[in-house]
C-alpha cells in the first residue's frame, strides 16, 4: 500500500458527508466572525453555547466512526452554567479549525474540487 493509498482511506473514508461538513464549516466561520463583533448578555451567550452544541452533533453526522469520538471530545460549551464570550469564541474556534483541517485534508488527498461533490 502506497503512502498516497493511506492517506486516501485515512482521510476520504473519515469525511462522509463533505458538503454536509462544508455547510456546516460555513455557519461556524460567520457565527465566529458575529461572535467578535458583539457583546452577549447571559441569555443569548446559553443559546450561543446552544448553537454550538448543535454545530458539534452536526459536524458529527459527517464524519466516519473513527473521527465521531474525536469531534465529540471537543469542549465547545464549558460546564458552568453561563459561559464567557471568550469561553465561547474559544470553543467555536476550536471546533471552525478541527473541521476545516479535515476538510482541507479531504480537498488536498483527492485534489482541487474533490470536496463536496
Amino acid at each position: 500500500m502506497t503512502a498516497t493509498h493511506r492517506a486516501q482511506v485515512s482521510v476520504t473514508d473519515h469525511l462522509v458527508a463533505p458538503a454536509k461538513a462544508i455547510r456546516v464549516l460555513g455557519a461556524l466561520r460567520r457565527g465566529l466572525d458575529e461572535l467578535e463583533e458583539v457583546d452577549l448578555d447571559a441569555a443569548a451567550r446559553r443559546r450561543v453555547a446552544a448553537a454550538q452544541r448543535a454545530a458539534v452533533i452536526e459536524a458529527a453526522s459527517a464524519v466516519s466512526e473513527p473521527l465521531l469520538r474525536e469531534v465529540l471530545a471537543l469542549h465547545i460549551a464549558p460546564p458552568s452554567p453561563v459561559a464567557t464570550l471568550d469561553q465561547l469564541r474559544i470553543g467555536q474556534a476550536q471546533l471552525l479549525g478541527w473541521l476545516n483541517g479535515l476538510v482541507l485534508a479531504e480537498a488536498t488527498v483527492d485534489g482541487p474540487g474533490a470536496v463536496g461533490q
